[in-house]
């Protein structure tokens, strides 16, 4: 029974996906998550460069760290926005960014491990600034499989 499911079943489950239109009905799903997701984290970065202004002045530090704050998170809605632009060269943009942003992340790990071998820094050091490169690293890949779909 299981060799007649496998090998009758198994090649025509494919076909049947397609007529009942469930790839389509998956791609738009996968579409307005994308969407959500995309404004979800637009809407957050406002939210925190609303914010920036109010907090600056609570902790007291000085306008001249502010602004930098400021528009490095003004930065990052813009790159948001883009990501999410599929009409125009927003999404062609944001993915040179990527490339670009990944290969100054690798560049920076070869660096390291460069001041490693010549004995400028130990393994302690290079593990906490490559953690830090990781993360930066996970934090562009995820942006770019929130995009894909993954």
């Amino acid at each position: 029974m299981i060799v007649v499911t496998l090998v009758l079943q198994g090649p025509t489950l494919p076909a049947l996906v397609r007529v009942l239109g469930l790839v389509d009905s998956g791609n738009e799903e996968r579409r307005r998550w994308q969407e959500c997701e995309a404004d979800a984290r637009i809407e957050a970065a406002r939210a925190a460069l609303d914010r920036v202004d109010g907090l600056t002045t609570e902790v007291q530090l000085p306008a001249v760290h502010a602004s930098p704050m400021r528009e490095i998170q003004s930065d990052r809605v813009r790159q948001l926005e883009r990501r999410r632009d599929r009409d125009g060269d927003g999404g062609t943009v944001a993915a040179r960014i990527d490339r670009v942003e990944l290969a100054m992340i690798h560049t920076e790990r070869e660096h390291v491990n460069s001041l490693l071998r010549s004995g400028r820094i130990n393994d302690k050091i290079r593990r906490r600034i490559e953690r830090d490169l990781d993360l930066r690293e996970e934090a562009i890949r995820s942006l770019v499989a929130a995009q894909d779909g993954d």
